[in-house]
């Protein structure tokens, strides 16, 4: 069973020369006018052994409320390949990928990702969804105020 090395929600990502560049990554809550959509990032490391290589593997990203209602998912497929050059007996072979999609929050409130391989949970991400702060706005002078 391919191992999740890590997932980060993230802006986004991009994978290029076997490296993954992160842009706004590790946050855990977003906020936004309730029932608006968002985009939802989630930057993804995946590593196999080598028997694993070669086949494909099917992710699925699904966000859900605290009552298991799925508000949106996404699925692909990941293949690994083992490299031409040698590896260590053992090593395992690594894939990155990001996925990047829309949720409509129907709500404010807690709410998860679960990233699932091949139909197996490998992963539960906890996020929020609050309101946007509030604008603070300098008081006003009243006539009677001394500058």
């Amino acid at each position: 069973m391919p191992e999740l090395d890590f997932a980060i929600l993230c802006e986004a990502a991009r994978v290029a020369d076997n490296l993954m560049y992160v842009l706004a990554g590790g946050w855990d809550t977003l906020s936004g006018e309730e029932r608006s959509v968002q985009t939802v990032s989630v930057a993804l490391r995946f590593l196999f052994t080598q028997g694993e290589c070669g086949r494909p593997h099917r992710i699925e990203v699904i966000v859900q409320g605290v009552d298991g209602q799925r508000l949106a998912s996404i699925t692909g497929i990941i293949v690994a390949e083992v490299p031409l050059a040698g590896l260590p007996a053992g090593w395992k072979v690594n894939a990155m990928t990001q996925i990047r999609f829309p949720v409509a929050f129907p709500a404010f409130g807690e709410y998860s990702i679960e990233v699932l391989v091949n139909d197996s949970s490998l992963k539960s991400l906890p996020v929020r969804f609050v309101p946007p702060p509030s604008v603070q706005r300098p008081a006003s002078r009243g006539a009677s105020e001394q500058p």
